[in-house]
């Protein structure tokens, strides 16, 4: 209703749009001299989606076979658990995570042959690195373009206090031409009277009027043109 209220009150007064800057443009980061410091703290925009390394050989299992759980550790085919035990940042900002399964649970795995590079001759547990990416945010500031909201509800709503409404329903004129009186009300219990012990579906068929009744004829009176051009109502 609040939307309807606005987009009324434009129609009724079409004032230009109005851009407000939510957030100051990103500064670019300047060029990477030739001996630069790895950084030592997160990107003020975060991190992308973590990537991992690609297939190492035809065959054998890469990052991508293993699963990230809920606790933040992986899951190799096997079914063992890798935990993050290094953390380095990259030269280009990146965060690269390194997991490692146990050697315990290397060694006797049936799946090592297709897990190491040297199969059952390896004596290090299987390692997976993650990269996390920097952000690419754009330079641009952003940008909100809207109306103002409460000068145009103000104008619809005292528009509608305005306004005359007539409301005909013709039950007497049919009464009399079928030569037949209104029929008595239905007499109602307690519990049907409640409204809060109806549901949805009982109140949207109580309330509901019945296709062979008569319509109902609505007058509005003081509507504007443009109102009437953009609701598409007929002009008596």
């Amino acid at each position: 209703m609040w939307n309807l209220r606005l987009e009324l009150g434009h129609q009724l007064a079409p004032d230009p749009v109005r851009t407000t800057e939510f957030a100051p443009a990103f500064p670019l980061p300047p060029l990477p001299p030739a001996h630069k410091e790895i950084p030592s703290s997160s990107p003020a925009q975060g991190y992308g989606a973590a990537e991992v390394a690609l297939p190492w050989k035809t065959g054998r299992f890469s990052g991508r076979d293993v699963a990230l759980q809920p606790d933040g550790t992986l899951r190799c085919p096997a079914g063992q658990l890798l935990v993050a035990h290094e953390r380095r940042r990259e030269a280009d900002g990146s965060l690269r995570m390194v997991y490692a399964a146990s050697i315990h649970s290397c060694r006797p795995c049936p799946l090592r042959e297709q897990c190491q590079w040297n199969g059952k001759a390896t004596g290090k547990p299987r390692q997976v690195s993650v990269l996390l990416h920097p952000l690419v945010i754009g330079s641009a500031p952003l940008l909100w373009r809207d109306w103002s909201r409460r000068e145009h509800r103000r104008a619809c709503i005292q528009l509608v206090r305005d306004q005359q409404i007539e409301v005909e329903v013709r039950l007497a004129e049919d009464a009399s031409r079928q030569g037949s009186s209104l029929p008595s009300p239905s007499i109602l219990s307690r519990a049907q009277r409640a409204h809060f012990r109806l549901s949805w579906s009982e109140r949207l068929t109580r309330n509901a009027r019945a296709p062979a009744e008569e319509p109902v004829s609505i007058k509005l009176f003081g509507v504007p043109d443009t109102f009437v051009d953009f609701l598409g109502l007929r002009v008596a």
